[in-house]
């Protein structure tokens, strides 16, 4: 018993090395603590921040859906008649024109690819840019093979202007179908989207340098285009209100100083660092971001100036 008895200094030292030990146990636990509690503080901070500042561009989103659900209830939709592949409207001075098609001819093939429905032809032509096409068409009860070449136009129709289609020139009958009220929110929604793809493809051309200083201006283009908007009708002046809400929701959440986007942007930096930054490097950031929007507004007045003087 006395041989496995601890001498006092024994027992000290265990216990100072204990007490050591617990000391690094808590200092890592306090560690641990501060870092996660700072982890959850960041992210609530960052959602709550984001959610406020994209609250506007939602804000704007909205307010195309809804012009967008209007129109649909006010004008409804226009539709194909019938589906077959007849000629009924053919544009003067296009490529379906000069090439000698009528209206009334039946299409039955196009590169000795047989086409059955309006969707099959419209398809064909698309995917055939500047291309020459040969197509064996029925007129008066005879067959008669044609050559046509269709123009490149921007995809206006699925929004995405960065892509080259073929243009002919033809079109079908169309009528209008009244829309019900779910409907109206299916046109608008789809709409919407259409709009996003379209200023999405807009920006992208822009940035790329794949645009004309001739298609970008200030609030002198926008009040230009409103006034001959409202003078072609309710519809087009709807349109057009639609267009500049998604046009501005997507500036809005641009990555740049003293827009939403560019707050966004330095909450994302501060969650990275771990800490805020300090005010004075809040304010040059700033101060960037503001010189940068007030070069652009003052090249794009004087852009809209010579375009109008000219």
């Amino acid at each position: 018993l006395q041989g496995t008895m601890l001498t006092k200094e024994q027992s000290a030292a265990r216990s100072v090395r204990l007490g050591l030990h617990l000391q690094k146990c808590a200092q890592s636990s306090r560690r641990t603590v501060a870092y996660f509690s700072l982890t959850y503080f960041s992210l609530a901070y960052f959602s709550l921040a984001f959610f406020c500042l994209a609250y506007f561009s939602f804000a704007y989103f909205c307010l195309a859906f809804l012009v967008f659900v209007l129109i649909g209830t006010i004008n409804g939709e226009p539709v194909v008649v019938n589906n077959d592949t007849t000629i009924d409207y053919v544009v003067p001075d296009s490529p379906a024109f000069e090439g000698g098609l009528n209206e009334g001819d039946l299409v039955l093939s196009v590169n000795d690819t047989n086409v059955n429905t309006w969707e099959d032809f419209t398809t064909i032509i698309k995917e055939s840019p500047n291309t020459t096409l040969s197509m064996i068409i029925v007129r008066e009860g005879s067959e008669i093979q044609k050559s046509v070449t269709p123009l490149s136009a921007p995809d206006i129709a699925s929004g995405r202007v960065d892509r080259l289609i073929g243009k002919l020139g033809v079109d079908k009958k169309r009528e209008i179908r009244d829309l019900s009220f779910i409907e109206s929110f299916q046109y608008g929604f789809d709409q919407t989207i259409w709009s996003m793809i379209l200023m999405t493809t807009s920006l992208k051309m822009i940035f790329t340098g794949n645009v004309s200083r001739d298609d970008v201006g200030s609030v002198i283009m926008i009040g230009q285009m409103a006034g001959e908007a409202a003078q072609a009708g309710l519809t087009p002046f709807l349109m057009l209100m639609a267009l500049i809400s998604v046009n501005l929701a997507f500036i809005n959440i641009l990555p740049i100083p003293a827009l939403d986007g560019g707050h966004i942007m330095v909450i994302l930096i501060e969650m990275l660092l771990g800490k805020p930054l300090s005010m004075k490097t809040r304010m040059r950031i700033q101060s960037v971001g503001m010189y940068f929007l007030l070069a652009l507004m003052a090249f794009l007045i004087i852009n809209d100036l010579l375009r109008v003087f000219s």
